[in-house]
C-alpha cells in the first residue's frame, strides 16, 4: 500500500512540474511579444490645379488612372458671402493627372466613358464616339435620347425614358437588346452604377423598398427597407458586396449577399455631394457642402479620416483612381485637388 500511494505521489509530482513548464513556456514565449499596431486612414493633397473662372462638378477617371474627365460650368463662389454664380454654359476638358495640366478643351461636351486612350462615348443627342485627340466625331453609335449610363468597358448603355422605360443597348454591335418599364419609377428616384466590364446596375424606389436590379439581365438582385423618398447618391464596390446609398443625410451601408443594412454612418457635416469607393473597395469616400472629405476604412469598419480645410467652398465630387491610392475633389472654390491616402500606426 505504502508502494502505491509513493507512485501516486510522484506522479502526482511530475504532472505539476509538467504544467509548471508548460506555463512558464508559454508566458516566456510571448516576452518581447505586443500587440500588432493599429493601423489609422490618413490622406494628405499632393497637387491642387486651380482652374481660371470655372466651377468643377463631376469628374471620371480613365480605365487606366492617367487622364481625368472634368465637367464645369462657367461662374464664381464668393468665400465671403457664400453665395456661388454660374452660368449654364459647361467648358468640359481633360486633365494629364501627373503633371496636373489640361490637355484637352471639350467645350460642352458630357462624356459618358473612354472608349480608349484617344477616344471618349459622348452623350449628344444620343451617343457618338468623338476623338478627343484629333477634335472630330467618329460615328454615331445610337440615337436614343435621354439620361444615359454605360459600362466601363463602353460595351453596353442603358438609357432612362420617359420616367421609367429602360433601354440597353450594345455599343460594339450598335444594336438594342432589351427593352423594358420599371413600374410606378420616375427617373428622379432611379440612379445607375457602372462598374467595369459588363456590370451595370440600377438602385430605384418602390413604395418602402430599396430595390438593386441588373439591368443588363433584367434581374433583382437585392431589396432592402428604405424610409427615404429618393436616392440621391449611391456607390457599390467592385466586387458586387456592398451598397452605399444616402438621400443627402446618413450614408446606409448595405451587404448585398446577405440582403441587409451594416451600417448607418453619420460622419458628414452638410449636405452629402458624392460617394466613391477606392479600387480596392477599402475605402469608401463622400464630400458635402460644407467643404468636408471623409473616408471611410471599411476593413474596421471604424476608422475614418476628415479634413475640413483644404476646400474653401462646397465640394462637389470624389473619384478615386481605378490604378492608384489616390482620389480627386471638385470644389466650387474653382479647384481640382489630388489626394493620396495611406494607413499610419495609431498611437
Amino acid at each position: 500500500m505504502l508502494y502505491n500511494k509513493l507512485i501516486d505521489f510522484n506522479m502526482k509530482r511530475m504532472l505539476i512540474i509538467f504544467l509548471s513548464g508548460l506555463v512558464l513556456m508559454i508566458s516566456s514565449s510571448s516576452i518581447g511579444q505586443t500587440e500588432e499596431p493599429k493601423q489609422k486612414l490618413e490622406a494628405r493633397v499632393i497637387k491642387s490645379i486651380s482652374l481660371s473662372n470655372l466651377l468643377p462638378t463631376d469628374l471620371i477617371f480613365s480605365p487606366d488612372g492617367s487622364l481625368l474627365f472634368c465637367m464645369a460650368y462657367e461662374g464664381s463662389y464668393n468665400t465671403s458671402t457664400g453665395r456661388v454664380m454660374i452660368s449654364m454654359d459647361r467648358n468640359s476638358f481633360i486633365l494629364d493627372v501627373k503633371n496636373g495640366k489640361n490637355i484637352a478643351n471639350l467645350g460642352g461636351i458630357s462624356i459618358l466613358t473612354f472608349s480608349n486612350e484617344n477616344q471618349v462615348l459622348i452623350e449628344d443627342n444620343g451617343i457618338k464616339i468623338w476623338n478627343y485627340k484629333y477634335r472630330k466625331g467618329k460615328g454615331v453609335i445610337t440615337k436614343v435620347d435621354g439620361s444615359i449610363y454605360c459600362t466601363s468597358d463602353g460595351k453596353y448603355a442603358a438609357t432612362i425614358i420617359n420616367g421609367g422605360r429602360v433601354i440597353i443597348t450594345d455599343l460594339v454591335l450598335k444594336n438594342q437588346i432589351s427593352d423594358f418599364q420599371i413600374p410606378q419609377i420616375d427617373e428622379s428616384d432611379v440612379k445607375i452604377l457602372f462598374y467595369g466590364p459588363e456590370k451595370l446596375f440600377m438602385v430605384s424606389i418602390e413604395d418602402t423598398l430599396l430595390q438593386l436590379t441588373d439591368i443588363i439581365n433584367n434581374q433583382q438582385i437585392a431589396s432592402f427597407n428604405w424610409n427615404s423618398e429618393e436616392v440621391d447618391h449611391s456607390a457599390m464596390t467592385s466586387d458586387c458586396k456592398y451598397l452605399a446609398v444616402s438621400s443627402g443625410g446618413p450614408v446606409y451601408l448595405y451587404d448585398i449577399p446577405e440582403n441587409n443594412m451594416i451600417q448607418k454612418l453619420e460622419l458628414f457635416q452638410g449636405r452629402l455631394n458624392s460617394l466613391s469607393f477606392s479600387k480596392d473597395n477599402s475605402v469608401l469616400g463622400g464630400c458635402t457642402s460644407s467643404n468636408q472629405v471623409v473616408l471611410f476604412d471599411m476593413k474596421s469598419k471604424t476608422e475614418y479620416f476628415i479634413s475640413i480645410n483644404e476646400h474653401k467652398a462646397p465640394i462637389f465630387n470624389i473619384c478615386f483612381s481605378p490604378v492608384e491610392d489616390i482620389f480627386v475633389t471638385s470644389s466650387f472654390d474653382g479647384t481640382i485637388k489630388i489626394w493620396e491616402y495611406y494607413y499610419v500606426e495609431d498611437d
